[in-house]
């Protein structure tokens, strides 16, 4: 197989989205390594070869995987299109699901085909869950909204071009790409004045079938040098070696002379970006004497703090061997020499000497604060869990719902996450910092999830919200209590009576069986109607800076 890597990989990786920094998917995009500030060695440092130097990252750009897909229970904005491939291929799965008169159930408008995208992360595993947005088809000319909608089991695949999912030779099965994931879920609309109804999105509604790899290539000149392969494979997996069931997994597999599989090490699953700069700048045709000045040349780097970020990266590759100087680092007077030191002890798993300095880091700057929270998460210390139920606590929204997302992600049984889950409602609700200021959040993108921070979370009367076309909360003035109304398949109206605060009618809203789509509409039609005693957020997560602006910007040195 002949691998050819896209131009300028140090300026193109791409971390997360949804792979890449646990603070996830709105940080994704925006996230990668440049040549300004971590690039390898100019000429003139004298230094070990480093495998940088020979191999470059592939699989770094995300995978987009679609196919068409039906949404139904629409209350009469549905639609009906015209004979083709999505209106084939929209009656195959509606058939292969057993849904009687799949083309009368087309017609009746409680039913729309939609097309389904979404974008697979580089080292996404078997069971990875991510966002995919569906959108009505060109030829729909009749479907008015989604809203309310629930999308039907659909197959995703790695097609270059829409018109590829196609029937071939009158079969209506699609015949290009692999299957990499099924999607389904209830279908969230944007809100706004410029937001279309005819398009939204399925809230983690994908699951990943296949692995997606990493690998690296042997640039070209080192390529018909077969020992290089192997050289490099050895010297990631002594970096990266880790023990289970009394046998040592390996990292890198040296497929041939041009291309080496990778695993991702679990301090790196939320930052791959990040293991990419590790792992190429790994020394890896060095002896004993020339790694020891390396090292100390590295040590003296990482106290500058126009270089600190790139010797703390060098210093990682090395292992836990620079410990004692990285410890150092965190007592420096400069911010960036205290971070850089503690971000790369934390991924070297001694996190509980790097704690103190990260959730330092946290509180006092923005620039680096999504940074510090993922490496806070990056291994399951007592220490870091303590930081971050502290930061959750604290007065920015950013710091607050950021250190949530750590906290759940690396320690997801904490006693500090009180949660209110139900498996079949396909999202959670929790209850975490009950001492701060009182905030509520919810998620768009990402993770279906509604977390309530501290005290004080009441309706405010009187209301009467309808969320999708089945979900009524109604309270007149002066009542304590409110009615949760939901209209099951066949038209019945099951009402609850409940204490009107808003974790109380959340809980309803799911043990009734109200999808998260609805949830989160009924909080924001009750925030904009000024029915909440507190601040509604969507979607507060820490704002990501390249490293190109954090490394140039002027950060506090205190």
């Amino acid at each position: 197989m002949d691998f050819k890597p896209k131009k300028s990989v140090f300026t193109r990786l791409y971390p997360i989205i949804s792979g890449c920094l646990l603070l996830a998917p709105v940080f994704v995009s925006n996230l990668g390594c440049n040549k300004e500030i971590l690039q390898l060695p100019s000429r003139e440092e004298k230094l070990p070869r480093m495998i940088g130097s020979t191999a470059a990252p592939y699989g770094l750009e995300p995978m987009e995987v679609m196919g068409y897909g039906v949404v139904v229970g629409l209350p009469g904005t549905g639609g009906n299109i015209p004979q083709g491939p999505a209106r084939s291929a929209a009656l195959g799965m509606l058939t292969q699901q057993k849904m009687e008169k799949p083309t009368e159930f087309l017609a009746s408008k409680e039913a729309a085909v939609v097309l389904v995208r979404g974008k697979v992360a580089p080292g996404a595993k078997v069971g990875d869950l991510f966002d995919v947005e569906v959108k009505c088809l060109d030829e729909d000319r009749q479907t008015t909204s989604l809203r309310g909608g629930f999308l039907l089991l659909s197959s995703l695949k790695d097609v270059a071009d829409v018109r590829e999912l196609s029937e071939k030779g009158g079969n209506p099965e699609y015949r290009t790409g692999f299957e990499w994931a099924f999607a389904n879920g209830p279908v969230m609309l944007a809100t706004g004045q410029e937001s279309d109804s005819r398009k939204g999105r399925v809230v983690a509604g994908a699951r990943l079938k296949k692995e997606r790899p990493l690998a690296l290539l042997i640039r070209s000149e080192y390529s018909k040098k077969a020992d290089q392969a192997m050289l490099i494979g050895a010297a990631i997996d002594d970096r990266f070696r880790v023990q289970a069931s009394g046998s040592f997994a390996k990292i890198a597999d040296p497929k041939d002379s041009k291309y080496i599989t990778l695993r991702v090490p679990d301090q790196y699953r939320y930052n791959i970006p990040r293991y990419l700069e590790v792992l190429t700048r790994i020394p890896y045709e060095a002896g004993s004497a020339e790694k020891l000045m390396w090292q100390k040349q590295c040590s003296e780097d990482l106290l500058n703090p126009d270089k600190c970020f790139e010797a703390a990266l060098r210093m990682e590759s090395l292992g836990g061997e620079v410990q004692p100087y990285l410890m150092r680092g965190c007592k420096h007077q400069n911010l960036k020499v205290r971070f850089a030191s503690a971000e790369a002890l934390a991924y070297l798993g001694i996190s509980a000497e790097a704690a103190d300095t990260l959730a330092e880091v946290a509180r006092k700057s923005p620039e680096m604060r999504p940074y510090a929270l993922t490496a806070l998460s990056a291994v399951q210390d007592t220490a870091c869990a303590t930081r971050l139920r502290e930061l959750m606590a604290q007065d920015s929204v950013e710091t607050r719902y950021g250190a949530f997302v750590a906290l759940r992600t690396a320690h997801p049984t904490d006693l500090g996450l009180k949660v209110v889950n139900s498996r079949e409602s396909g999202y959670a609700i929790f209850e975490v910092a009950p001492q701060s200021k009182p905030m509520l959040h919810v998620s768009t993108t990402g993770k279906p999830e509604i977390v309530f921070f501290g005290k004080g979370h009441s309706l405010m009367a009187p209301c009467s919200l309808t969320a999708g076309p089945e979900l009524v909360v109604t309270m007149r003035e002066g009542e304590t209590e409110c009615t949760v109304s939901l209209t099951e398949v066949g038209g019945k109206v099951v009402k609850r009576r409940c204490q009107a605060t808003v974790p109380a009618v959340l809980t309803q809203c799911m043990q009734l069986g109200a999808s998260y789509a609805d949830v989160v509409d009924f909080l924001k039609q009750a925030s904009v109607g000024h029915n909440l005693e507190c601040n509604l957020v969507v979607d507060g997560m820490p704002r990501l800076i390249p490293w190109t602006e954090l490394a140039r910007a002027e950060l506090p040195v205190q």
